[in-house]
């Protein structure tokens, strides 16, 4: 079940919408998660907030005043990491939407949100936490494969990255 969480106040709307999409969100605790919790009270200030996240049901909390679209889980898991769906209609509806997006990982969530964006010339931040491609490719067993995944998602990554109004290292 994919989920849309609106709770705006009329202030909200006066403000530019930011799109933050994240692969990696609460209840999750790594640098991902502790970098947007800690930005997140200053970015309210200036923007009306969507945060498009993995849906972890039960475990979900809700931040006053920003939106959240839910992405349900796959079964599988690649490594530790569970991959979330690639639910391209609901990023790209909730996309159409934005003034600014802020992606944060290459995973399902923000690789289509940053093609989706830039489809439609939308302006893009992307925050480089990590290798992706190292990061993916370690997920498989064989070095054959793995080899194969590292480099068409480096190449991936390349065009995305290239096609962003922002990097952030």
């Amino acid at each position: 079940k994919m989920e849309e969480n609106t709770n705006t106040s009329k202030s909200q709307k006066e403000l530019p919408h930011l799109v933050i999409a994240t692969d990696n969100f609460i209840p999750r605790r790594d640098g991902i998660t502790r970098f947007l919790t800690t930005i997140l009270p200053s970015l309210k200030e200036n923007f009306n907030i969507t945060i498009i996240c993995p849906d972890f049901q039960e475990n979900n909390i809700n931040i006053e005043g920003i939106n959240f679209v839910r992405i349900p889980f796959k079964k599988k898991y690649f490594g530790d990491f569970k991959p979330v769906k690639f639910s391209s209609n609901l990023i790209k509806k909730t996309i159409m939407k934005a003034d600014l997006v802020f992606s944060q990982t290459l995973g399902p969530i923000g690789l289509l949100s940053l093609y989706h964006s830039q489809k439609r010339r939308i302006k893009t931040v992307a925050f480089i936490h990590s290798i992706d491609w190292k990061l993916i490719s370690n997920t498989t067993g064989e070095f054959f494969s793995r080899k194969i995944i590292e480099f068409f998602v480096k190449i991936i990554a390349k065009k995305l990255y290239k096609k962003c109004t922002q990097l952030i290292l």
